[in-house]
């Protein structure tokens, strides 16, 4: 049924575009018949219809339209409406615009110098027959250089300059004789006879009208009759030779009679043209109008044909949707239940474990101090003395007192917990093999009461950092430094560990949880882990100049 539909549309437009085609070269030939026939205003209505009607401007050639452009131009300066002339000569002449030295161009210039010397505006009309004239040298063109010829010989006689207007008529003679240019030389008597009748030579007139008239009347060519006639009854009437006046005067008269009754005729040839015209426009009519209903008749099925289609994808989709929707839920459905069997299970264990570690729920890995009690037992048989352990002792329990005290708040001081920090670090400095250059500083430590934040929040960061210290002897000092900053919208407590990275650089960290460690980095994400795996904030971590840099938000209390 497509491939129908199509084969019928490519036929009505092949077959409509050849009926403009041949309608527009209708008008054209019918046109040209009509103009030489001496009806301009005739003509002109069929090269418009020609350029204009029915769409047939689409169909024809762009030299066919510089034809009728200049056609319409001459048409419209045989009636002396010469507004219209200038205005198709003119759209001729911007078509040639690309094409100025064609012969088409050629044939317009001498048109528009026809046309200038008629309004009046000699300098102009001068100006087109030259572009003519070197033209017409140019493509050799004999009908082009005789054309050139008379328009100069015609603006110079209009101009008094008889002698290069003479010049310039027996040159376009010659070339009419050399060229066998027969049609073009009764015209050519006629005018130079013309040229010596106005300055009163009438017995060098009467010799070229004599000769324009044996050529008119031998080529059968009416119009140069008509005015042959006419020049030698006026020429030998300035002679005062009457009778011979008298005759041509009567053979002019006869010659008139019948071009007139060839003017009725014509007119009776331009009814039965607007008769046919009117009839190929009618069928014209008919037929795009049958081509008009075949056309809705097709995309009326082609419509039909879409809203089908598009009701059966509708329902396909609608099918696929509901299939798709129902095997989701139902695997949907069956996720839900194994996550709640799942869940059912982790809650026992997790209430289980709960209720193992609800003591230790707010503190940190209590492993931290049960590694201190050993690492102190021995350090307290091997190096220390009696006093010196008692001391490590008292210590250790005040330690364990303020962790259990501490450990049961949401939040704390911050002067609480640098005091928490400063027993810790006062414990591992009691040996004198660890953190022995090791130095604990706080700025800002006067402001330390009007700030608070999670408890043990530090803890990690020690443990780790002295967990990588105990396996390696350093010389370099330890710093651990302590400040409060604040900006236009937080404060933040600043840490830094100095001399660290050297560290961690040379062994990584090489206590028990950080065994496989190699590198600074991996340093950093298990400090992370320690801070999550104790159910703390994780602070922000960083390594700025060569230094471990916590950054841990501080809440003020007003």
């Amino acid at each position: 049924m497509r491939k129908l539909f199509f084969f019928f549309l490519v036929s009505g437009c092949l077959f409509l575009a050849g009926t403009l085609n041949a309608q527009a070269r209708f008008f054209l030939l019918k046109g040209d018949s009509v103009y030489s026939a001496g009806n301009p205003g005739l003509a002109i209505e069929f090269y418009l219809n020609a350029i204009t009607g029915t769409d047939s401007n689409r169909s024809i050639s762009k030299f066919n339209k510089v034809y009728i452009f200049r056609r319409l131009g001459n048409c419209y300066m045989d009636i002396n409406n010469l507004g219209l002339a200038k205005k198709y000569l003119a759209e001729g002449l911007e078509l040639i615009k690309d094409e100025p030295e064609s012969m088409s161009a050629a044939l317009l210039y001498g048109d528009l110098a026809q046309f200038f010397f008629r309004s009046g505006e000699t300098d102009s009309s001068f100006y087109y027959i030259k572009k003519q004239n070197k033209l017409a040298l140019k493509l050799n063109s004999d009908s082009l250089l005789y054309s050139s010829d008379q328009a100069f010989a015609i603006y110079f006689s209009g101009r008094k300059e008889f002698e290069r207007a003479s010049e310039k008529y027996f040159s376009s003679l010659a070339i009419a004789h050399k060229a066998g240019l027969y049609k073009q030389l009764p015209e050519a008597f006629n005018n130079i006879g013309t040229f010596y009748f106005e300055q009163n030579k009438f017995k060098e007139a009467l010799v070229f009208f004599d000769s324009s008239y044996q050529f008119a009347k031998k080529l059968d060519d009416k119009n140069n009759l008509w005015y042959s006639l006419y020049n030698l009854a006026e020429t030998w009437y300035a002679l005062k030779d009457f009778e011979k006046a008298y005759q041509w005067k009567m053979m002019y008269t006869e010659l008139n009679a019948r071009i007139m009754s060839n003017d009725n005729n014509s007119k009776i040839a331009e009814m039965q043209s607007k008769y046919e015209l009117n009839e190929k426009e009618r069928s014209l009519f008919k037929l795009k109008a049958a081509n008009r209903v075949l056309q809705d008749r097709t995309e009326e099925k082609s419509e039909q044909l879409f809203f089908v289609f598009l009701i059966c994808l509708l329902v396909f989709c609608g099918i696929g949707t509901v299939f798709y929707f129902y095997f989701r839920i139902r695997k949907k459905n069956k996720i839900i239940l194994r996550q709640q069997q799942q869940t059912i299970q982790n809650t026992v264990l997790v209430n289980e474990l709960n209720e193992k570690l609800a003591r230790f729920s707010s503190q940190i890995d209590p492993e931290i101090f049960f590694r201190t009690i050993e690492h102190l037992k021995q350090e307290c048989k091997s190096n220390f003395s009696s006093e010196q352990s008692m001391e490590i002792v008292s210590e250790l329990a005040a330690l364990m007192r303020s962790s259990l005290e501490l450990g049961s708040k949401n939040k704390i001081t911050l002067a609480e917990e640098l005091s928490f920090l400063k027993k810790y670090f006062y414990l591992e400095k009691l040996n004198e093999k660890i953190l022995k250059e090791a130095v604990f500083e706080f700025v800002g430590e006067e402001d330390s009461d009007a700030y608070e934040l999670s408890p043990m929040l530090l803890q990690p960061l020690f443990y780790a950092i002295i967990a990588a210290v105990n396996r390696k002897t350093i010389n370099e000092q330890l710093t651990f430094l302590f400040e409060i900053k604040k900006t236009q919208e937080v404060h933040f407590l600043e840490c830094r560990a100095k001399e660290l990275p050297l560290l961690l650089f040379q062994g990584g960290l090489q206590s028990d949880f950080y065994e496989k460690e190699k590198s600074f980095q991996a340093a950093h994400s298990r400090i992370r882990d320690e801070w999550k795996k104790a159910g703390k904030e994780v602070p922000a971590v960083n390594w700025l100049n060569g230094e471990l840099v916590i950054i841990i938000p501080l809440t003020e209390i007003y």
